[in-house]
């Protein structure tokens, strides 16, 4: 089968959907903003909503935020006063955090973006009942893949573009290694954009709360694609906008990679 590249991660043709069940999509997140709201400055404010979502999020943890200052001597954190609620499911691949001024939902077991936006739209439908916010401003959704080994690492030439190699298209001689190469890049349109990082992590790095460290040498490709602008918090609307960015980073997703990428973790079932 011929599998046809976009030209551009921002053109307007369609784009061959591919399910990649075997991908090494590491995991999916969702987010919207809105201002702070008064509902949840309370220790038990978020007890209504989680009692409305407890069939699908039974397990209930509260926390604090954590300010993450990167420093020259490595990341250090600092705990605040705002309170983080997560919500998971009862195989806890699926989590709900709620702070004063967002929802998310977060996955390891994603499938479809059309499962996923239904059910991001039913956990925000549940939180707009309950907690009434007036109006959003942030709505994004979070592919994160991630390539764990020497093998693939070895192996990613013959599997991405090479613009987003990163340092892994310089060539290396003698005793010389890669360490670290992390190119971050944000693209917007409007109200539109999708930030973009791509590049090789040594084992056990911290770089961000949502990509936990492994134990192995890794190449990410994380992708966030967001619309940031003011409007009513409808839900219908949210979702049909959720599918429109998942679709925005498919492509680019499809853009950065070669058809052997696709070969490879397509579902051949």
């Amino acid at each position: 089968m011929t599998l046809l590249r976009p030209a551009s991660p921002f053109g307007t043709e369609p784009v061959e959907e591919i399910d990649l069940r075997r991908a090494p999509l590491d995991r999916v997140l969702a987010q919207v903003r809105f201002p702070s709201l008064t509902k949840l400055q309370g220790s038990d404010a978020i007890s209504p909503f989680a009692q409305r979502v407890t069939a699908d999020f039974p397990f209930f943890e509260e926390l604090r935020q954590t300010v993450f200052q990167f420093t020259p001597s490595g990341v250090a954190t600092e705990p605040t006063d705002q309170r983080v609620w997560l919500l998971r499911s009862i195989d806890e691949r699926w989590t709900v955090t709620v702070t004063a001024s967002t929802v998310s939902l977060e996955t390891t077991a994603y499938r479809s973006r059309t499962e996923f936006a239904e059910r991001f739209g039913n956990v925000i439908g549940a939180f707009a009942e309950i907690m009434n916010p007036p109006r959003v401003e942030r709505l994004g959704i979070r592919y994160i893949n991630r390539l764990a080994g020497q093998y693939w690492l070895a192996e990613l030439p013959k599997l991405v573009q090479p613009e987003v190699l990163g340092g892994l298209a310089v060539p290396l001689e003698g005793s010389s290694t890669l360490r670290v190469s992390l190119t971050e890049t944000v693209f917007q349109n409007d109200a539109r954009g999708i930030q973009a990082k791509w590049g090789v992590l040594p084992k056990d790095t911290f770089v961000d709360p949502s990509l936990p460290p492994i134990a192995d040498v890794s190449w990410i490709l994380d992708l966030d694609s967001f619309s940031q602008r003011q409007r009513e918090f409808d839900v219908d609307e949210l979702s049909d906008e959720l599918r429109d960015l998942a679709a925005q980073a498919y492509r680019m997703f499809r853009w950065a990679v070669k058809d052997e990428f696709i070969e490879r973790f397509r579902d051949d079932s």
